[in-house]
C-alpha cells in the first residue's frame, strides 16, 4: 500500500458512516418523539376538556380590561375594588384578587379530578359567575363613585366631540339583558369590555360542565351541609340589595322634589344615604338635596348654590351659573360633583363668548377644559397659546379621536404661523391616529398640502 492510501480509505469509510449514523439517529429520535407524544397524549388527554377551557378563559379575564372609561385607560379587574353599599371598601380586595383566588381553586379542583368536570369545578364556576354578575349589579346600584366617573367622562368626551365638526360614532351598550338597557345600567353595560366577558364566560363553562356532578353532590349531602352555601348566597343578595334600596329611596326623594313635597323628599334622601353613603358622589342626588336646602331657606349652602346654578344654566344664564358654582367650590372644594359642574359650565361659557378666561380660572382643568381653551384661542387668532393647549391635550389622554383632532388643530395653528413643514407632519400624525376614519378635515387638509406642494414643484 502506497503512502497516503490508508488515510484516503479511512476518509472514504468515515464519510459513508457519518451520514448513515445521522440517519439512524434521526429515525431513533423521530420514533422516540412519536412515542413520547403518544404517551403524553394518553396521559394528558383527560385534561383537555371543558374545565380546562373555563380556566383558560379566566386568564384573559384577569389580564384584559373589564371596563372602558372615556378619555382614560381601561380598568382591569385588579384596579376595580370591591365596593358594596354601606360597607367600607378594603383597598387590597379587588375583583382581580377574588378572580385570581377562584382561578387557583379551580386549578386545584381540576388537578384533583384529573381534568374531569366535578362538583368542585362547578362550584368554582358558580363563584366566578357570582363575582362577575355581582360586579355588574354593584356597579349599577352601589358604586356611585364609579358610576359618576363614567357619566362625567362620557360628558367630557361628548363636550370634545361636539366641537369636531364631523360625526364620531357614540358609545353604545354592549350588553343587553332581557330588554333594552337604560339608566345607570346602560352606563355600566356600555362600558363593559372583553375582560369581563371572558371571566363571566369562564365561570359559565365551569358551572355548566360540572352541573350534573354538583347536583348529584347536593342530593347526597345532608341538609346541614347545605346551610353554609345557602347562607353565603343570602349574604351576597342582602348586601347587593342595599344598593338597590338606596337607589329606590333616592329616586323617591327626587320625585318628591319634583312634586314640591320637600319634607318627604328630605326624609327619603336621608334614608337613602343611610343605606349607601356613596350616593354623595351622584350629581342627581346632590342636586335633589340642594333643592331641598333651598326650600328650607338654606340657600347659602354649597349644595343649594349647586342647585340654583343648575337652574340658571337651564334658562341660559351661563355667567350666573359659573359665578354661583365658583362660590360653591370655594365653600366646599372637596366636592367632586360641584367641581365637575363648574368645569362643564366654564366650557359652555368660554365657547359662547369665545373667552378663555373662565377656563383659565379652573384649578384642575380636565382634558375637555384644555381642548376647549385651545379651540377658543384658535378662534380668537391666538395661535401660539392654542399650540400650547393642543400639545397639552396630547399628554392628557389616549383617545384616538381626541388625539387626531388635537394634531389637526396643531397643524391649522402652524399653518397660520407659516410653519408648513411642521403642519404637514402633524397632519400625518392626525391621520395616523384616526383609526376609525372619522377625521375628514385632517385628510382634506393633508391632500391640499400635497397638491399645493406638487404644484409648487412643477
Amino acid at each position: 500500500m502506497a503512502r497516503g492510501e490508508a488515510p484516503a480509505v479511512i476518509r472514504s469509510k468515515s464519510g459513508s458512516i457519518v451520514p448513515a449514523t445521522r440517519r439512524t439517529a434521526g429515525k431513533i429520535w423521530s420514533a422516540a418523539s412519536r412515542a413520547w407524544l403518544a404517551v403524553a397524549r394518553s396521559r394528558y388527554r383527560r385534561y383537555l376538556g371543558w374545565p380546562l377551557l373555563g380556566l383558560l378563559l379566566l386568564i384573559p379575564g384577569l389580564l384584559l380590561p373589564w371596563l372602558a372609561i372615556p378619555l382614560r385607560p381601561g380598568r382591569a379587574a385588579w384596579s376595580l375594588p370591591v365596593v358594596l353599599a354601606g360597607i367600607p371598601a378594603v383597598s387590597w380586595v379587588s375583583y382581580g384578587a377574588v378572580l385570581a383566588a377562584c382561578l387557583a381553586a379551580g386549578s386545584l379542583a381540576a388537578v384533583r379530578s384529573r381534568g374531569r368536570a366535578s362538583a368542585a369545578t362547578a362550584a368554582v364556576g358558580a363563584a366566578v359567575l357570582v363575582v362577575s354578575l355581582g360586579f355588574l349589579v354593584a356597579s349599577g346600584t352601589a358604586d356611585w363613585r364609579l358610576l359618576q366617573l363614567l357619566e362625567d367622562q362620557t360628558a367630557e368626551q361628548a363636550a370634545i366631540f361636539n366641537q369636531f365638526g364631523y360625526a364620531v360614532p357614540g358609545q353604545t351598550a354592549s350588553l343587553m339583558l332581557v330588554g333594552p338597557v337604560t339608566g345607570s345600567w346602560a352606563v355600566v353595560a356600555g362600558a363593559l369590555r372583553l375582560g369581563w366577558f371572558c371571566a363571566a364566560g369562564g365561570g359559565l363553562v365551569l358551572l355548566a360542565s360540572g352541573a350534573a356532578s354538583l347536583a348529584a353532590w347536593a342530593r347526597r349531602t345532608r341538609r346541614r351541609a347545605m346551610l353554609l352555601p345557602a347562607l353565603a348566597v343570602l349574604i351576597v343578595a342582602g348586601v347587593l340589595s342595599r344598593g338597590v334600596i338606596a337607589g329606590y329611596l333616592a329616586g323617591q326623594g327626587a320625585a318628591g322634589v319634583q312634586s314640591g313635597d320637600y319634607q318627604a323628599a328630605s326624609a327619603s334622601l336621608a334614608d337613602a344615604r343611610q343605606f349607601n353613603p356613596l350616593l354623595s358622589s351622584s350629581t342627581a342626588y346632590e342636586l335633589a338635596l340642594g333643592q331641598v336646602l333651598i326650600a328650607e331657606g338654606k340657600g347659602g349652602q354649597p349644595l343649594a348654590l349647586l342647585a340654583d346654578a343648575d337652574a340658571r344654566g337651564i334658562v341660559g344664564d351661563s355667567q350666573g351659573q359659573v359665578t354661583e358654582l365658583d362660590q360653591a367650590v370655594q365653600l366646599d372644594p372637596a366636592n367632586p360633583v360641584i367641581q365637575q359642574q363648574l368645569d362643564q359650565a366654564s366650557q359652555i361659557l368660554g365657547l359662547i363668548h369665545e373667552n378663555a378666561g373662565p377656563l383659565q380660572a379652573l384649578s384642575d382643568p380636565t382634558v375637555a377644559d384644555v381642548y376647549t381653551e385651545g379651540r377658543v384661542r384658535y378662534a380668537g387668532a391666538d395661535y401660539p397659546d392654542a399650540l400650547a393647549c393642543f400639545r397639552q391635550v396630547l399628554t392628557m389622554t389616549g383617545d384616538g379621536n381626541v388625539i387626531s383632532s388635537a394634531y389637526t388643530y396643531l397643524a391649522l395653528s402652524e399653518l397660520k404661523l407659516g410653519l408648513r413643514d411642521q403642519a404637514r407632519l402633524d397632519l400625518l400624525h392626525a391621520v395616523s391616529a384616526d383609526a376609525s376614519y372619522n377625521n375628514t378635515l385632517a385628510r382634506s387638509l393633508l391632500s391640499g398640502l400635497y397638491i399645493s406642494t406638487k404644484s409648487g414643484e412643477a
